[in-house]
This record gives structure tokens, C-alpha cells and sequence, in this order.
């Protein structure tokens, strides 16, 4: 690396290395589902930079000493043994980068906004199941509280103010104990889960909440 000084160079590794983790921070908060080739390409980067550095200050280590007059002024080489801080820190540096890599790769947080999503469509399920049986139970009749303009459904023991009332569900939890809450807009008095009829008696039970720009609704 001539031309740069080795205190030069560090401050650029370390400026890089903190760029890669911003980006990854940033990144891996904005619900993203498909990663860009940009950040596996600005990470390789960031890795062959540091290890560059790395090699550098490595091979600057070579002392050259001198032996003797009488030999022509020869020179012979001796490394020094151990490594140093700084040298200690890029290889820190360079697994830090790799670890944010497999992050970027793994995604947890789509995973865990996966993992909400497949409890909202079996929650969906559930209620919807729960209003099928009532209906069975009395006749064709569906719950006279669902209306034709889907609203969220009020949670157990909630206030049912603005919200549908399906306690005739859980009414001596004869078709559910509780009804379902989302995982994440669920609250004390709504499930956050909205509930509405057609015209011709079909139901549907969604989830407006659910995520990676997934729709999640189910019809019976």
C-alpha cells in the first residue's frame, strides 16, 4: 500500500468496517424480504480491504538488520514475534463482517415476521372454523353482530366500543376459551383481527397487520 501511511490505512478498514454495520443495521430494520447483491458486494469489499490492510502491517513487521562490515553490509531479515493490538483488532473486524454477512443471509427478522404471519393465518382459521360450527349450531344463523364492513374483533372480557362482538364464541367456551390476538396489533379490547360478511353469508376473517406485504385473509 505505498503512498499511505499504516495509521492511514487502519482508519480506512475501520471506516469501512463501521459503514458495513451501519448498513446492516439499517438494512436488517426495514422489514426487507430479498437481500441486494449490493450489500454481499459491499461486504466482500470490506473484508479484502481489511485483509489488504492486514497484510501490510503484516509484512512491514520484517525488521532488516545489519551483520557485520566485513560482509558487503548484507542484510538479514528478523520477524518479530506476536501480533499486535491493531492487527488483533482487523481480524476482529474482518469476522465482524462475516458475521453480518450470515445475518444478512439468515434474515432473522423476516423469519420472525414469517413466523407471525403463520400464526395469523392460523388464527384466521380458527375463528373463522368458530363462527362456521356456531352457525352449524343454530340453523344457518351467523353471529348478529358481524356486518358487512370488516372490522376488528373485540377480545375476550375487552370493550366491544366500535368493535364486533363474538362472545357468543366463547360463551361458556363452548367453541373457543379465548379468541385469538395478533402478535403484534393485538390489544386489552381488540384482536386485531377484522371480521366482516358478504351479501350472501360468506365470512371473512384477515389479518391487517400482517407483514413482508403478505395478505392474509380467509373466506368461508
Amino acid at each position: 500500500m505505498k503512498g499511505i501511511s499504516n495509521n492511514n490505512a487502519v482508519a480506512v478498514g475501520v471506516l469501512a468496517t463501521t459503514l458495513f454495520a451501519y448498513t446492516i443495521w439499517w438494512y436488517t430494520t426495514q422489514g426487507y424480504t430479498n437481500v441486494p447483491d449490493s450489500i454481499y458486494i459491499f461486504g466482500f469489499a470490506a473484508i479484502l480491504l481489511n485483509l489488504v490492510i492486514l497484510w501490510s502491517l503484516t509484512s512491514t513487521k520484517t525488521i532488516s538488520k545489519k551483520k557485520g562490515k566485513k560482509k558487503m553490509q548484507s542484510k538479514k531479515t528478523k520477524s518479530q514475534k506476536g501480533f499486535t493490538l491493531i492487527e488483533v483488532l482487523l481480524v476482529i473486524a474482518i469476522l465482524a463482517i462475516l458475521a453480518g454477512l450470515v445475518i444478512v443471509a439468515i434474515n432473522p427478522f423476516k423469519q420472525l415476521a414469517d413466523a407471525r404471519n403463520t400464526q395469523r393465518r392460523a388464527d384466521a382459521t380458527t375463528v373463522l372454523n368458530a363462527v362456521y360450527q356456531y352457525t352449524v349450531d343454530n340453523n344457518g344463523t351467523l353471529p348478529a353482530t358481524i356486518t358487512v364492513t370488516p372490522t376488528a374483533a373485540c377480545a375476550t372480557a375487552g370493550v366491544c366500543t366500535g368493535l364486533i362482538d363474538l362472545s357468543v364464541l366463547t360463551a361458556s367456551e363452548k367453541y373457543l376459551t379465548s379468541l385469538p390476538k395478533d402478535p403484534s396489533s393485538g390489544t386489552v379490547n381488540s384482536t386485531g383481527y377484522n371480521i366482516s360478511k358478504s351479501a350472501n353469508g360468506r365470512v371473512t376473517v384477515s389479518a391487517p397487520s400482517a407483514e413482508n406485504s403478505v395478505t392474509i385473509s380467509v373466506t368461508r
